[in-house]
C-alpha cells in the first residue's frame, strides 16, 4: 500500500484535478481577454476624448502566460508526489515534506489572491501579490537550505528530492514573474490614465 501521508490517492487526484481546472481557467481567461481587446475596436466610446488613451493589455497577456506555465508545473509536481517511492522514509524525508508543504501553502496563497483580483483595486492587489511572492521565495530558500543540510540524495534522478526542488524553483520564479508582470501592467495603466488611484 502507498504511504498515505505522502501519496494518498484521493488527495493526489484532487491536486491533479486542481491543476487541470487551472489550465482550463487560464484558457477561459485568455479567451475573455481576447474578446475584451477585440471589443474595444467596436465600442464607439473609444472615440470620446476621455477614452482615447491606448491600452495594449500586454501586461495581462504576460500574466496569463505565466499562470499557464504554473498550471503545467503544478501538474508535473503532483505527478512526482503521486509516484513517491514506497521506500522513502525517515526524519530527513519528513522535514523535507513539511518544508515543501509550507512552500506549497505560500504558493496556494498567491493563486487564491489571483482568483480574487478586482480591477478597481489592482494597484493595491499587485503590491500584496508581490509581498506574497516574496514570502514564497523565502520559504523556497529555507527549503533548499535545510535540504542541503541533510543526507537526502538530491543528485539522484531516480529519487524525488532533486526533481521536487527543481519544480519548487520553477514555480516560485513563475509566481514572482506573474506578480511582477501584474504590478508593471497596473503601473503602466495608471501612468496612461494620468493617475495612480485604484478608484
Amino acid at each position: 500500500m502507498r504511504d498515505v501521508e505522502v501519496t494518498d490517492e484521493d488527495e493526489a487526484q484532487r491536486w491533479r484535478r486542481r491543476a487541470a481546472d487551472a489550465t482550463a481557467l487560464v484558457s477561459q481567461t485568455r479567451a475573455a481577454l481576447r474578446a475584451t481587446v477585440e471589443g474595444r475596436y467596436y465600442n464607439p466610446r473609444r472615440f470620446l476624448p476621455h477614452n482615447r488613451r491606448h491600452k495594449t493589455f500586454d501586461g495581462y497577456r504576460e500574466v496569463i502566460d505565466a499562470l499557464e506555465r504554473v498550471a503545467h508545473q503544478t501538474a508535473s509536481l503532483t505527478r512526482t508526489l503521486y509516484q513517491w517511492p514506497q521506500d522513502e522514509t525517515g526524519t530527513d524525508r519528513d522535514g523535507f515534506l513539511r518544508d515543501y508543504a509550507d512552500l506549497l501553502e505560500a504558493l496556494a496563497d498567491i493563486t487564491d489572491r489571483f482568483s480574487a483580483i478586482d480591477e478597481e483595486h489592482l494597484t493595491d492587489q499587485a503590491e500584496e501579490l508581490c509581498e506574497a511572492a516574496k514570502t514564497a521565495q523565502d520559504k523556497r530558500a529555507r527549503l533548499v537550505e535545510r535540504t542541503e543540510d541533510t543526507s537526502l540524495p538530491l543528485g539522484d534522478p531516480s529519487r524525488p528530492y532533486g526533481i521536487l526542488l527543481a519544480e519548487a524553483t520553477r514555480l516560485t520564479e513563475e509566481a514572482q514573474h506573474s506578480c511582477d508582470s501584474l504590478r508593471h501592467a497596473t503601473a503602466s495603466s495608471s501612468t496612461a490614465s494620468g493617475g495612480g488611484s485604484d478608484s
